[in-house]
């Protein structure tokens, strides 16, 4: 008679102690590719600031090239006209397009700064959807799966401690007289 309880309790302990275990694996699986994918958006994250930041440097440099630039020529200008002698409305224009130029040079290299930063915030958002979408197709094992795996395996050593039991031949239909 404790053969059949035997039995029933390995195939029971095994049935539902696999379930548990193929669940505790893919959770395990689940939870280890959710980290790598956050920790991938974090890095792709950091990437992308970093490639702002050496923007607004590359676009402060520009600038202050620009300006040295102009104001070399300012004085190459006004030292030029000084020394011939030349004063007035002529070194005054000279001295203005020199301006303008700078200014038409500072609105290029703010243009570009600000094209190069929407370029990187639409990089980073589809970076963002991208990691998302790993997240949501991560499967996730169920609890109900599971829960549903080992009641079968708990059923099915029920079937077998009934089947062994059962004393030999009585699961022949009676005998009609």
């Amino acid at each position: 008679m404790a053969l059949p309880i035997i039995l029933a309790g390995v195939k029971a302990a095994l049935t539902i102690g696999g379930a548990v275990a193929d669940h505790a694996a893919k959770d395990r699986e689940a939870r280890a590719a959710e980290a790598a994918t956050r920790q991938a958006l974090r890095l792709q994250r950091r990437d992308l600031s970093i490639r702002g930041i050496e923007e607004e440097q590359a676009a402060n440099q520009g600038r202050a090239l620009a300006e040295r630039q102009a104001v070399g020529v300012s004085g190459v200008v006004g030292a030029s006209a000084a020394s011939a002698g030349v004063r007035g409305a002529s070194v005054d224009a000279m001295q203005g397009e020199i301006q303008g130029d700078l200014s038409r040079a500072f609105d290029s290299i703010d243009f570009n700064r600000v094209a190069s930063l929407d370029q990187l915030d639409r990089v980073r958002a589809g970076v963002e959807a991208n990691a998302q979408s790993q997240l949501n197709s991560i499967e996730r094992p169920s609890l109900m799966q599971t829960m549903l795996r080992a009641g079968a395996g708990a059923l099915d050593a029920y079937s077998v401690y009934q089947r062994f039991s059962s004393p030999v031949g009585s699961d022949a239909p009676p005998e009609a007289e």
